[in-house]
């Protein structure tokens, strides 16, 4: 109505339809409808209507009924099925082209293309949504890495352990993602808090997690042993599957952009100083958008009371390497040689190393 408006009125103070192109950034042929539509209802160029609303408001109706395609021929075919369709959307495993397939045998003459429009139209995808799931007080944590770039000429990554009910963090700056350095971030994450959560959701990282399968998880025998002896559940989310561990998604960008971006650091120690003073002063201390309180006030209140207690023991942090069984009966496994037997030549053993108590 706006555009319609101004072309009828510059066009009426003698502005040629160049001009008003430049104007107002519309093609001529654009500017040269709207003229000839307003002339169809008394307009007389040079000269200014007096009801230029209203004339504007029959040249926008007379655009828009002129817009109006008459439905098209495949419409019309596709309409008699449209009960057959709704009904075929409702079976398991049907995609569009099993329902072309089922419906050109019962009479339809139109192609698989004109049937994808005609359903896009009539079954419109409902637009994704997002629910925000309450979360007992020290009921889960949610752990991941994220790769933050070359630091000092090393690949680092950021350990990042959030507790889903209060939001807050535990952020650890590592060079490694192997199985003992996923466990010692743990035990620097619990000794953090104070605490261990009941249940650690996970990434199906290797560290961690072996084999990903939604129901029946193999975890790396270092990581659960951990479990066993700090008292806590593995999760593994689903692969591929971000949104189930959204909450420590989230922070894994919120370090990049705050912890990474524009900062030099001399080593990893300073870094993990950096991340450390961060959790405690700054990043717990801004209100959650999704809980209306700060972090470390309802992680003190609510959720440090509940946390299961870290063990006063150390733990003898395992590492399980794997070797094949050569020819001469022996396992190779860090440069140093253990036997076993003749009938294992050709498989594979695993061989436990304690590399210290902490």
């Amino acid at each position: 109505m706006a555009e319609i408006r101004e072309v009828i009125y510059q066009h009426s103070q003698g502005r040629s339809q160049r001009k008003i192109s430049e104007s107002l950034g519309m093609s001529r042929l654009t500017i040269r409808k709207y003229i000839r539509l307003a002339q169809e209802f008394d307009y007389k160029s040079g000269v200014a209507p007096t009801n230029l609303d209203q004339l504007a408001l029959k040249v926008h109706t007379k655009v828009y009924k002129e817009g109006q395609n008459p439905p098209k021929k495949s419409i019309e075919i596709i309409l008699p099925f449209h009960d057959r369709i709704k009904e075929l959307r409702g079976e398991p495993w049907i995609t569009h082209k099993q329902i072309h397939r089922l419906l050109s045998a019962e009479g339809l003459l139109t192609s698989e293309r004109s049937l994808g429009r005609y359903m896009a139209t009539a079954f419109p995808k409902l637009p994704k949504s997002t629910v925000h799931l309450l979360t007992v007080p020290a009921q889960e944590a949610q752990v991941d890495y994220g790769y933050v770039g070359i630091i000092n000429k090393r690949k680092t990554y950021a350990f990042v352990m959030t507790l889903s009910h209060s939001r807050h963090r535990y952020v650890e700056f590592v060079h490694s993602q192997n199985q003992l350095s996923w466990a010692q971030s743990h035990i620097n994450a619990f000794a953090f808090f104070g605490g261990v959560p009941r249940c650690i959701l996970l990434d199906n990282l290797k560290a961690g997690v072996i084999t990903a399968d939604i129901y029946d998880p193999t975890l790396n025998e270092t990581y659960a042993e951990l479990a066993r002896f700090y008292g806590f559940v593995a999760d593994p989310a689903k692969a591929r599957t971000p949104e189930h561990k959204g909450k420590v998604e989230r922070s894994v960008r919120i370090v990049k952009e705050q912890l990474i971006a524009g900062i030099t650091y001399k080593n990893l120690e300073e870094m993990n100083a950096s991340a450390r003073d961060w959790c405690l002063h700054k990043i717990s201390q801004i209100v959650c958008s999704t809980t209306g309180e700060k972090p470390y006030d309802t992680f003190v209140s609510e959720e440090l009371p509940l946390l299961m207690s870290v063990p006063s023991d150390a733990f003898d942090m395992p590492a399980w390497l794997e070797g094949k069984v050569h020819l001469d009966h022996h396992v190779v496994v860090k440069g140093n040689f253990y036997g076993s037997f003749p009938f294992l030549v050709g498989s594979y053993l695993s061989v436990l190393f304690i590399t210290s108590k902490v």
